[in-house]
C-alpha cells in the first residue's frame, strides 16, 4: 500500500511538473515578426468564426512552438519561437483561454520557414494569392540559402531551384519565378504598409498581380519608394516598365533594319492591333502599365514609319 501511494506521488508530481514546465514555455512565447507575416491572414468572418468556436469547445489543436536551442547562430537562440497557430494564440490569449503546446526542433531559421510555408501549402483555404507568396517566399528563401556554399549539399542532383519546387507543388517552373517576384513585391509594400500587404492577402484589396510583380523586379535594388496605397503599386510599377522601355530605346545603338513594304505593313498592322487592345485595357481598367504599353509600341511604330 505504501509503494503504491509512493507511486502515485511521484506520478503526481512528475504530472504537476510537466504542467507547470508548459505553463512557463507559455508565457514565454515569442512572435516573431518573419515567421508571423508568413500565415495566410483570415478574412474577418474566419476569424469570428474561429474564435466563437474556441469559445464554444476551447483550443483543441496545439500551437506548435520551435525551442531554438541556445548554441544557434541566430538572435532567436533560447527562445520559443511560435511557428503555427498566431490566430488561435491571439484569440486565446486575448480572451484568456487555455491550450496547449507541442514543442519542435529546427537547426536553423531556415529549416523553421521552409516546414511553415510547406505547412500552410496543405491546407485547402488558401486564396492563389497565398499560395503565390508562399510558394514565391520559398523559392526566395532557398535561392538565398544556396549562396552559402557551407551549407549547400554536394550530393543533391543538380537541378535548378524554381524546377525542383515547381514538381513539389504541382505547377510549372515559370510560375515559380513569377511567384517568387510577386512575393518580393508583397514585402516591399509591406515594408511601408503592413495592413495593406495583408489586405492584398486576405483578397479584401484587389490589384493587379503583374504590377505586383513588377515591385519584385526592383527588389534587389533595395527598392526605398514607399507604397501606401493601391493608386502608389500602379504608379511605381508604371515608373518601373517606363524605365526599362527607355532604357531600352537609349541603348539601342544599331542602325534601324530596312524592311520591305510588305514587312513594314504587316508590323503596322501589328502595333495598330497592340495598341487598340492596350487602349482598351487602359480606359477599362484604368491600367498605368497599358499606358506605358501604349507609348512603348508609339515608339516603335515611329521609328518604323520614320526609317523606312
Amino acid at each position: 500500500m505504501a509503494k503504491r501511494d509512493k507511486l502515485a506521488n511521484l506520478l503526481s508530481g512528475a504530472v504537476k511538473q510537466k504542467s507547470e514546465s508548459e505553463s512557463q514555455i507559455k508565457a514565454k512565447i515569442h512572435i516573431e515578426d518573419e515567421f508571423r507575416d508568413l500565415i495566410p491572414p483570415l478574412k474577418e468572418d474566419e476569424f469570428a468564426q474561429l474564435a466563437q468556436n474556441i469559445a464554444e469547445e476551447g483550443c483543441r489543436e496545439p500551437l506548435v512552438v520551435w525551442k531554438v536551442p541556445h548554441d544557434a547562430d541566430d538572435e532567436l537562440a533560447g527562445k520559443y519561437v511560435l511557428i503555427d497557430g498566431h490566430n488561435r494564440h491571439k484569440i486565446c490569449t486575448t480572451y484568456n483561454v487555455d491550450f496547449k503546446i507541442h514543442l519542435v526542433q529546427f537547426k536553423t531559421r531556415f529549416e523553421a520557414r521552409n516546414w511553415m510555408i510547406n505547412n500552410q501549402l496543405g491546407r485547402r483555404n488558401l486564396s492563389k494569392e497565398q499560395q503565390a507568396f508562399l510558394r514565391g517566399s520559398r523559392y526566395n528563401s532557398e535561392k538565398s540559402q544556396g549562396q552559402r556554399t557551407d551549407l549547400s549539399n554536394s550530393d543533391q542532383p543538380k537541378e535548378s531551384t524554381a524546377k525542383r519546387i515547381a514538381k513539389e507543388y504541382n505547377v510549372d517552373e515559370k510560375t515559380i519565378r513569377r511567384d517568387a517576384k510577386f512575393a518580393e513585391g508583397m514585402d516591399i509594400i509591406g515594408k511601408s504598409n503592413p495592413e495593406l500587404k495583408q489586405e492584398i492577402l486576405k483578397g479584401k484589396v484587389k490589384v493587379n498581380k503583374s504590377h505586383v510583380q513588377k515591385l519584385g523586379e526592383v527588389a534587389k535594388d533595395s527598392d526605398e519608394v514607399p507604397i501606401l496605397s493601391v493608386e502608389d503599386i500602379y504608379k511605381r510599377a508604371t515608373e518601373i516598365e517606363e524605365g526599362k522601355e527607355e532604357q531600352a530605346y537609349q541603348s539601342q545603338d544599331v542602325p534601324t533594319p530596312q524592311y520591305t513594304n510588305e514587312q513594314i505593313n504587316a508590323q503596322i498592322e501589328h502595333y495598330h492591333a497592340s495598341i487598340k487592345k492596350a487602349l482598351e485595357v487602359a480606359i477599362k481598367n484604368r491600367d498605368r502599365l497599358a499606358l506605358s504599353k501604349i507609348k512603348a509600341d508609339l515608339n516603335q511604330l515611329e521609328k518604323l514609319l520614320l526609317n523606312n
